[in-house]
Formats: C-alpha cells, structure tokens, sequence
C-alpha cells in the first residue's frame, strides 16, 4: 500500500521470532514428558526443528537492512518535539509528589484530551496551563518532558538512559565476542 511506511522486513522477521519462540515451548514442553528413553512423540519434534532452518535466512535480510539503515536525525528530533511524549513524564512527575499513579494518569488524560481538541500538542504547555488541570504541578514537569530528559530518566536496567544503552552494548558486544 503506498501510504505504508512500515518496513517489511523487520516486521516479517519479527514474526518469525514469535514463530520460532512458539516451536521452542512446544520442543522444550515435548522433551519434558519423556519419560526414559525415545518414544513416539518425539517425531513432533520434527516440524519445530525444521522451522529453526528458517531463522538464518531472516537474520541475513534483517543484517542487510541494519546495515543500510539512515538516521535524519534532525527530522527525528523535530518528531519529537510535537505529539504527546511528555504525557507519561507529566503522570511521573505528579506521583514523584504523591499523587496516587491513577489520579496523575485521569489528570493527565484531561489535559492531553484538551490539547488535542484544541489541535495542540505537549510542546507549548506552560506552566498555567498545567496548574489549570493540578495545582501540584512544579516548573520542573516542562523541562521533565523534553525528549532528551525523559530518555535520560529511564534508568532502570535495560532502559533508555544513555548510561544504560552503553551497558546493554558492551554486554553484547562482549557476548559477540565469546
């Protein structure tokens, strides 16, 4: 369709993996009942193991992809700035202040359904508009949702802060590497 701008391969290659995960559960689950030596059941293992002969294929085209990926990465910064990222940095910054977690989402939930009506985005909030919906809002929520604030928040193991993504790449590099 040409208004898609999915890429096809990783989104085909994606299916293969939920794929091959399922054929693992189903090797794994089989191999558990045995109960001594082979039995009969152990021909479903055939359908699953040839379905892994699959996978290389798929990981080849989704390297050829990888490598010719392009970044524009000032188009991707302007992304960013419009639409409603901050939303969950705004509920985030009200239950860092004790407002129960499903309070700060319905507060939030307002304002953004506000905004949307009224064509905005999260970008040009000031702080008024945000003490409209909660008196509890501090100055600190409108720098909270600026995009490279709230990647770099995210640092529990495996999130989006940088300190994290240079972990979880010397982790895999050093696993390429054995």
């Amino acid at each position: 369709m040409p208004q898609k701008k999915n890429p096809d391969v990783p989104e085909l290659v994606r299916g293969r993996a939920s794929r091959l995960i399922g054929d693992l559960v189903a090797v794994l689950t089989n191999l558990k009942g045995l109960p001594l030596a082979y039995d009969g059941d152990l021909q479903e293992q055939r359908v699953p193991l040839y379905d892994g002969a699959v996978a290389a294929p798929a990981l080849s085209a989704l390297a050829l992809v990888v490598r010719g990926l392009r970044f524009d990465r000032d188009a991707m910064q302007r992304a960013t700035e419009r639409g409603r990222l901050g939303a969950t940095d705004l509920a985030d910054h009200l239950a860092r202040r004790g407002v129960p977690f499903r309070e700060a989402h319905e507060i939030v939930g307002r304002l953004v359904r506000e905004r949307a009506a009224a064509m905005k985005d999260l970008g040009g909030l000031t702080l008024d508009d945000l003490r409209r919906h909660d008196k509890r809002f501090e100055a600190t929520a409108l720098e909270e949702i600026r995009p490279k604030r709230s990647v770099a928040s995210r640092v529990s193991p495996g999130g989006t802060a940088p300190d994290r993504v240079r972990e979880a790449l010397a982790e895999v590099k050093a696993a390429l590497k054995r």
